[in-house]
């Protein structure tokens, strides 16, 4: 009996773990991308053992085994200068090297025998045509790109990716049927709306009731390091994902200088067709933390935006009947100007925050807070001549996430992870928009 009771707490114990690792794979995805290479002389062509490669600005790097062969891996996205050296032999740097999540960058290097005060050679790496470790159909955007682009948030930038159909049916703009819940408006690959996973940091941030999330979808992308978009074939990593992902990581502050942002935009510029009322502005920065000696880094984000949107209705001042007509109580007679009203209004604010410590040569502890409100107009033709009668929905959503990264050697490293989500929403028309 003793013996079966023991069994049975250890197949518990068992059973407790296996589930807890299943979890965990399911609700981290990947945060990180790898580079790897060979290192050769440049005469010879023979591998170079113990030669070094460093990530520039950095404190990352990998050592060439005895074929020559090297990897650095746990890389945050992003682009860097990778230097490779050894002992006589002169330096040879690649500027330029992306970085994306989930990949592997290949990249190799012949150097030249050389004196020691010989200079170093720079060149610029270029992208493979044919990436061959990337299975998925994925689209990747850096932070660069991003801030470049002309559109003016994330959702617009999602439906520019290929495999990707944005549906309206739920605003009623392109006089589909009319529904007053929530949705991600997303299509990837044939799929229904609301079926898209949506990840920051590694951690699913899916609305858990009605999918999509306003938090990325409705941003300026300010606060994102990468953006990708997973249309097929991902990894068991990407649980409970029924058609896409969109998995984004946030920026990281800089160890050696220091980095800004300010950008605003409106379309009042008295032009009555194309001007909605909207102002939008956001800002980042981002740097060392004084005094730290480059070991604790900050990036802060914020943004705000409002607008009226380009669908409006209208309010009569004696109003008779649904068709509209607008007509004198006493005498009959068609009277008053409506008075126009949006029912397309738009109020986001947004503000993120990442802070990253390195205590150890090996450690990096990083933490994540966002916050964010978002009131949004659900138009109904059928509410036109009463505003008052159309829903909106008013939502709140806070996270907050702390990961310890520990690099055990230079091929092994683990990530523990504590994640915090928040949703709260109001969907209906017993509130006031005002309050």
């Amino acid at each position: 009996m003793i013996e079966r009771r023991e069994c049975g707490w250890l197949a518990r114990v068992l059973l407790a773990g296996i589930t807890s690792l299943y979890f965990a794979t399911v609700c981290f995805a990947g945060t990180t991308g790898k580079i790897s290479g060979k290192i050769r002389d440049a005469a010879t062509g023979e591998p170079l053992a113990g030669a070094t490669v460093t990530l520039v600005g950095t404190r990352m790097g990998g050592a060439a085994d005895p074929e020559g062969d090297y990897f650095i891996i746990n890389i945050p996205p992003g682009r860097y200068t990778a230097r490779a050296s050894m002992v006589g032999y002169g330096s040879r740097s690649a500027m330029d090297v992306i970085v994306h999540v989930d990949r592997t960058t290949v990249l190799n290097f012949d150097i030249h025998q050389a004196a020691i005060n010989e200079q170093e050679v720079q060149v610029v790496a270029e992208r493979p045509v044919i990436q061959k470790d990337l299975t998925a159909s994925v689209s990747a955007l850096s932070a660069r790109e991003l801030e470049l682009s002309p559109q003016l948030s994330m959702q617009d930038i999602i439906k520019q990716q290929r495999g990707v159909l944005l549906g309206y049916a739920n605003k009623g703009k392109e006089g589909f049927f009319f529904t007053n819940t929530p949705s991600d408006a997303l299509h990837i690959r044939g799929g229904r709306e609301n079926e898209t996973s949506f990840t920051l940091n590694g951690m699913v941030i899916t609305d858990p009731m009605w999918g999509g999330s306003d938090m990325i979808q409705t941003s300026s992308g300010n606060f994102v390091g990468e953006f990708n978009t997973l249309a097929g074939t991902f990894n068991a990593e990407y649980g409970n994902a029924m058609s896409g992902v969109i998995n984004v990581v946030s920026q990281e502050g800089p160890d050696d200088h220091y980095t800004g942002r300010i950008s605003v935009y409106t379309d009042r510029f008295g032009i009555d067709k194309y001007d909605n009322n909207t102002k939008q502005g956001d800002f980042s920065v981002g740097g060392p933390v004084p005094l730290t000696g480059g070991k604790l880094t900050f990036a802060v984000s914020g943004e705000r935006r409002l607008s009226d949107g380009y669908i409006y209705g209208a309010r009569y001042p004696n109003w008779t009947d649904s068709r509209g007509r607008d007509v004198d109580s006493i005498t009959g007679l068609p009277s008053g100007d409506p008075e126009k009203l949006s029912m397309d209004r738009l109020d986001y604010l947004s503000g993120s925050g990442t802070i990253t410590w390195h205590p150890l040569e090996m450690v990096k502890l990083s933490g994540f807070f966002a916050y964010t409100t978002l009131k949004r107009d659900n138009y109904n033709h059928y509410f036109k001549y009463y505003r008052e009668g159309n829903p909106y929905h008013d939502s709140r959503e806070k996270l907050f996430a702390l990961t310890l990264t520990h690099a055990w050697n230079a091929s092994t490293y683990y990530d523990v992870s504590f994640g915090y989500q928040d949703h709260t929403r109001f969907l209906g028309v017993y509130d006031s928009w005002e309050e």
